[in-house]
């Protein structure tokens, strides 16, 4: 939530890119290169730098994304059905990009970088559930809590 949160406004005020050193290169079906070219303006908001032709090479990200996020994000993107939601484009991305930059189940983390993980999600004006749907927190009364550990 809180990187989606991020990667929207910052679409909004375009975004600063990172040239890749080595150009991301994936092959692509006739579907897959007309889903990407009428997302181009999208993708491009977001501080991409794409070749669509008969493959597509990435050739810069948003600074906030490393090389090896890309990938991933793409092949969701591409096989998503995302053309029967009614979600505007830019945040159907900013979802994607949200889910393959965030921290990772297991990720060791400081107790600092906790605290302040949880005061930026707060701060969100929806902070119960990922851009996704999926509830972040649940709150347990004591009885609950006393009910779990019986």
């Amino acid at each position: 939530a809180i990187l989606f949160e991020k990667f929207i406004e910052k679409s909004e005020n375009n975004t600063l890119s990172q040239q890749l050193l080595f150009p991301i290169e994936m092959p692509l079906s006739a579907l897959e290169k007309t889903k990407l070219l009428d997302a181009e303006q999208y993708w491009i908001s977001f501080g991409f730098d794409l070749e669509i032709e008969e493959d597509l090479v990435v050739k810069a990200i948003p600074g906030e994304l490393k090389s090896e996020m890309v990938m991933p994000m793409l092949t969701d993107f591409l096989s998503a059905d995302w053309e029967s939601d009614e979600i505007p484009m830019d945040e159907l991305l900013a979802k994607f990009m949200a889910k393959a930059a965030a921290v990772k189940k297991g990720t060791k983390m400081t107790t600092e970088e906790c605290e302040d993980l949880v005061q930026q999600l707060f701060g969100l004006a929806q902070f119960n559930f990922t851009p996704f749907g999926k509830r972040i927190y649940k709150s347990f009364s004591l009885p609950d809590v006393k009910r779990m550990l019986e």
